[in-house]
């Protein structure tokens, strides 16, 4: 993957570590594939977005910074590359824009701070 400027999207503090992700194409299908990346781990590669989701699941530590990007591997026939991105953990979820070129990635960093006892 060629280096790429990073744009923040969001940051998310969570309160549980079980992280449900799902990646759709945002509004047009139009043949959008992507990877995806988790602290630099390869988690999606060259996946074509549809309007069924390609769903990842991660375990969350206490206090760690989770930090996703997604790299746009094409532009499909609108550009630039666009996905929705539903973050379900726990009893709560998140709507996540993404936008992707061949010059930048979006991001967004995830935090897991527990419930206080």
């Amino acid at each position: 993957l060629q280096p790429r400027e990073l744009k923040l999207t969001k940051t998310i503090i969570l309160d549980t570590s079980n992280i449900k992700l799902e990646f759709y194409d945002d509004a047009e299908i139009d043949g959008d594939t992507i990877t995806v990346l988790v602290n630099n781990k390869l988690v999606l590669y060259q996946q074509r977005l549809t309007e069924k989701p390609l769903t990842i699941y991660f375990s969350a530590f206490p206090g760690t910074e989770y930090e996703l990007i997604m790299y746009a591997d094409n532009l499909g026939l609108i550009p630039p590359n666009t996905a929705l991105m539903v973050v379900t953990a726990g009893d709560k979820r998140y709507d996540v824009y993404l936008s992707s070129s061949e010059q930048k990635s979006a991001s967004v960093k995830f935090i897991y701070k527990p419930k206080p006892k």
